[in-house]
């Protein structure tokens, strides 16, 4: 999951380097939305029996969110309506916000777990 954003995100800068046109961003995220949906398909049905709840649904929630966020993206930039660029842009600054909280309550709940 963490390579395949990463990619993206290196198609994205380098789209924006060489000033192509913003719908094939739109279209890579549809492949980025089918794969961030296959992760979080994966993590809902394996991980409460492996890893807990918490981490379960600490992983479900982010891929939930990245997943809502890319399928966001996939649709302003593959079907250019005016509309939909406002709630795309909230969709993504409210996802970002939600995936950050979501990561650190990750991150706070392992350190206290791990102190002696």
């Amino acid at each position: 999951l963490i390579i395949m954003w990463a990619a993206y995100a290196i198609g994205v800068g380098a789209q924006g380097i060489w000033d192509y046109d913003e719908r094939a961003i739109g279209l890579y995220s549809a492949f980025l939305t089918a794969g961030t949906a296959v992760a979080l398909f994966f993590f809902a049905t394996q991980l409460f029996d492996a890893y807990g709840n918490a981490v379960a649904i600490g992983l479900t929630a982010a891929t939930l969110v990245l997943s809502v966020v890319a399928g966001m993206v996939f649709f302003y930039l593959t079907v250019p309506f005016t509309v939909l660029r406002l709630v795309s842009g909230w969709f993504l600054l409210v996802g970002s916000i939600a995936v950050t909280g979501i990561g650190w309550s990750i991150i706070t709940t392992i350190i206290e777990v791990t102190k002696p």
